[in-house]
């Protein structure tokens, strides 16, 4: 399959694009070196190939979800630079 002109036009008028005579020549061959790299691509022999999810062999890489122990309300206002009423005291974002 290779991109023509018919195509590069209609996709000039889906885009809503006003290209001059040279952004259509550029663009027609940008499109079409990508067309080439995609039909070459696809005579890519993948038979028996397995879809990859990540790009290095790994499974899962994240963390068990267990349950811990909270440290106490206490504790916690005891931790931070000021608190009031039992809340963290934080500066104000909005005026």
């Amino acid at each position: 399959m290779s991109f023509n002109i018919d195509e590069m036009t209609a996709l000039e008028q889906m885009a809503k694009l006003s290209l001059s005579a040279d952004e259509r020549v550029q663009l027609f061959e940008i499109i079409s070196f990508l067309d080439a790299g995609a039909a070459t691509l696809e005579k890519v022999d993948m038979e028996g190939v397995l879809p990859m999810v990540y790009g290095a062999d790994m499974s899962n890489v994240f963390r068990d979800d267990v349950s811990s122990q909270m440290l106490p309300r206490e504790e916690l206002l005891r931790l931070a630079p000021e608190h009031r009423d039992g809340y963290w005291q934080v500066p104000r974002t909005l005026e």
